[in-house]
């Protein structure tokens, strides 16, 4: 995904530290572009093991289950092919996983990048996904950036948004899905309901 994104973040367009080496950069021309970070490959749709680690006791059965009502076999996805990740820092890595921020689409691998929390800085103009080699190194999937953009809409309406933090941060309690997967039908309404809404 590095090399696919140019060494650089998807969302803030600046330059992944390994770029000074492997594309020749100078400093002046990283700093041209807001300097250097440390970047992460974001999942568009986490690997199964995310889901199943405290799928004891929280909502890991239903996120499945809604997964699933959409077409989503998330035991059988090539969670590593480049149609699932992307290049992001830290920062917008971790938003982005905690399903603070996702893409909307505006036309082909064009999108607006949006957020339910203020205070993100996030790009005025719109992200357009490119590649060198489409053939082989192809960009992230529309449908699964979809899919995530109605999980991050439908989270903080339902309580999922609870699951992402029990994961990310260890929290102690959790919210108010049922733990069995009972919830699916529940949240999967919510979502088809905001499969139009926009970014406000």
């Amino acid at each position: 995904a590095l090399i696919r994104d140019g060494f650089r973040c998807v969302v803030s367009g600046v330059y992944d530290e390994a770029a000074l080496t492997e594309l020749g950069l100078t400093a002046e021309q990283a700093l041209a572009h807001g300097g250097t970070v440390y970047t992460h490959c974001a999942y568009i749709v986490p690997e199964f093991t995310y889901f199943a680690v405290v799928k004891e006791r929280d909502y890991a059965a239903s996120v499945l289950a809604v997964l699933q009502c959409f077409g989503c076999d998330i035991e059988n996805i090539n969670v590593h092919s480049l149609f699932n990740v992307m290049t992001m820092d830290v920062n917008r890595q971790d938003w982005f996983d905690r399903l603070e921020m996702w893409f909307e689409k505006l036309g082909e691998n064009c999108y607006k990048v949006c957020s339910n929390k203020r205070g993100r800085l996030l790009p005025h103009s719109a992200v357009t996904l490119t590649t060198p080699d489409a053939e082989h190194l192809p960009v992230p999937s529309e449908d699964l950036l979809e899919l995530h953009a109605v999980c991050c809409k439908v989270a903080h309406f339902s309580g999922a948004g609870l699951y992402v933090e029990r994961i990310t941060c260890d929290e102690d309690e959790l919210g108010v899905l049922a733990e069995d997967g009972g919830s699916a039908t529940v949240m999967s309404s919510a979502m088809h309901r905001l499969m139009n809404v926009g970014c406000g």
